[in-house]
This record gives C-alpha cells, sequence and structure tokens, in this order.
C-alpha cells in the first residue's frame, strides 16, 4: 500500500458532461498526478479550491466512491495540500 500523496503532472477544467460524469458538479478539475513514493501517475477529481492549482502543485487524495451509471465504483479525490 502506497500513501497518496503526489505532485500534479496536469490538470483539465471540464465544463461539459461526458459518458460516467454525470454525478460530478459543472464545472469540475481532473488532475493527473505523480506520487512521491512510486514512479506511477494517477488520475482523479480535484476537490476544494483550485486556487493555486499548477503543475507541480503538491496533493494529498484518498479513496472515495462515485456513480457510474447504475453502479457506484472506486474513484480518486485529490486536494492540494496545505
Amino acid at each position: 500500500e502506497q500513501p497518496l500523496a503526489g505532485t500534479v503532472f496536469t490538470h483539465t477544467r471540464n465544463r461539459h458532461r461526458f459518458a460516467g460524469s454525470e454525478s460530478f458538479k459543472l464545472p469540475y478539475t481532473s488532475v493527473l498526478v505523480t506520487l512521491d513514493t512510486v514512479p506511477v501517475r494517477l488520475i482523479g477529481v480535484l476537490e476544494g479550491s483550485d486556487k493555486g492549482l499548477t503543475i507541480g502543485a503538491p496533493v494529498s487524495g484518498r479513496i472515495d466512491r462515485t456513480a457510474f451509471g447504475e453502479a457506484s465504483i472506486p474513484a480518486l479525490r485529490w486536494r492540494l495540500a496545505a
């Protein structure tokens, strides 16, 4: 098990819905994060304010659940580190 902490590799502000994103309030920000402990990148949704969001910004994450059609599936949530 690895801690969910890393840095933002890239991010996208989504203003339109697409299949599977119906449960997200618009607009929302997707972030691709490089983990600190292993050379792996994981994608998730940014929680909280995006003020200060830049490439290289430190973030921490948690595992949540999201609706995908009729299913509830695991999903990553990222937050800018304080």
